[in-house]
């Protein structure tokens, strides 16, 4: 799992808006990644095992 930086910046108006917009897609993908929610995390870890208690 990657954590994505911290959007800090103190020159605010010198932030274009091309690198706020690049910033705001970065984030989107980050939180909509599904392996972020614990419960679906579970879920595919569980199907994992499955599989291979199957080929045992």
């Amino acid at each position: 799992m990657s954590y994505l930086p911290p959007f800090v910046e103190y020159r605010a108006n010198k932030i274009s808006d091309y690198d706020i917009i690049q910033s705001s897609i970065r984030y989107v993908k980050h939180i909509a990644n599904t392996e972020l929610n614990p419960k679906i995390r579970l879920r595919n870890y569980l199907k994992q095992l499955a599989v291979l208690n199957m080929r045992n």
